[in-house]
């Protein structure tokens, strides 16, 4: 069950975001496709998917995400959102 809510939120992100699926999953370091993974990991971890599971699924689809990672973006994305509130926005368009 958690799996499709997950997909859902990356077919939301990568509409939102203006990428394609396979950007989001490549290791690119592109401003681009690293705010879309880190709002991938704020979402899912909003609704509640569990670390682990975020963790899984992105490796399922050919990124080896780590938990820290997860931490780090949700962190990151949790900081944006108090300077620019853009960012909410984007946020609550995607849940």
């Amino acid at each position: 069950m958690k799996k499709e809510i997950f997909n859902t939120y990356v077919n939301r992100v990568c509409r939102i975001m203006n990428i394609d699926r396979d950007i989001l999953f490549s290791r690119t370091k592109k401003r681009e496709s690293t705010e879309a993974r880190q709002i991938l990991y704020w979402v899912c971890t909003e609704r509640p998917i569990k670390q682990v599971d975020i963790v899984k699924y992105m490796n399922e689809n050919g990124y080896g995400a780590k938990g820290s990672e997860v931490n780090y973006g949700v962190s990151s994305i949790n900081k944006k959102m108090e300077q620019d509130a853009d960012y909410s926005i984007i946020v609550n368009k995607i849940i």
